[in-house]
């Protein structure tokens, strides 16, 4: 008995009947692929795996199909944490976000300021780009005095006069490094005959007893 057909790879059985003479053949029969072999001549090998070597599943044909979190042709690259800045951070594992020398941040976003640097930024590692006001190799030397201290009082104009120096142009009437002491216009007793002094700004007025003027 010879019988050629094209059989289709599947479960599912098949019967058929051969008959010759007074004889009467009945029989099933179906066509499966060993494990880990798809494909209508189960030419297609795939087997699952988790290892270094891929993190995958085999569909019904026997495409890999990755594990979640991980992409590539044998989804041996994980998938880093969504917004995980591409060049300056990377995974060894899915979600996570790495990063690089000079980088920091929960998406390896922000770079390190140079060690040290107190008012300064940074556009590339180790940078220390002064903010305004601010100078000097760490930014701590303060080159505004006046805006950020404040340091005249009673109306005085205060002008910077570099690394952290300053000076004040007092008002009338006042006096000092800051212009903090009120100047007493009588202290020198500018009266003469017994007048009494009163004070002002920047001025005084004597009171003259009688027979006096002036």
């Amino acid at each position: 008995m010879a019988t050629q057909r094209h059989l289709t790879v599947g479960e599912d059985w098949s019967q058929d009947l051969h008959t010759g003479g007074r004889t009467e053949l009945k029989y099933s029969y179906r066509f499966i692929c060993d494990e880990h072999y798809y494909g209508d001549g189960c030419s297609v090998f795939c087997r699952p795996r988790d290892d270094a070597f891929g993190h995958f599943t085999c569909g019904e044909r026997g495409e890999i199909l990755c594990d979640a979190g991980w992409k590539g042709q044998y989804c041996t690259e994980p998938i880093c944490l969504p917004g995980c800045n591409e060049e300056h951070g990377y995974c060894e594992k899915p979600g996570e976000c790495k990063c690089r020398v000079g980088f920091k941040g929960r998406y390896c976003d922000e770079c390190i300021r140079y060690p040290g640097c107190l008012h300064g930024t940074c556009q590339q590692p180790w940078q220390c780009n002064c903010q305004e006001g601010w100078g000097g190799l760490f930014c701590n030397q303060d080159l505004n005095y006046c805006t950020h201290h404040k340091p005249c009082m009673n109306g005085a104009t205060c002008s910077n006069t570099g690394q952290g120096s300053y000076t004040c142009s007092c008002r009338p009437g006042f006096s000092g490094a800051s212009c903090e002491v009120k100047v007493n216009e009588c202290a020198s007793n500018p009266c003469r005959n017994g007048g009494s002094c009163t004070d002002s700004a920047n001025t005084y007025k004597c009171t003259c007893p009688h027979g006096f003027y002036g």
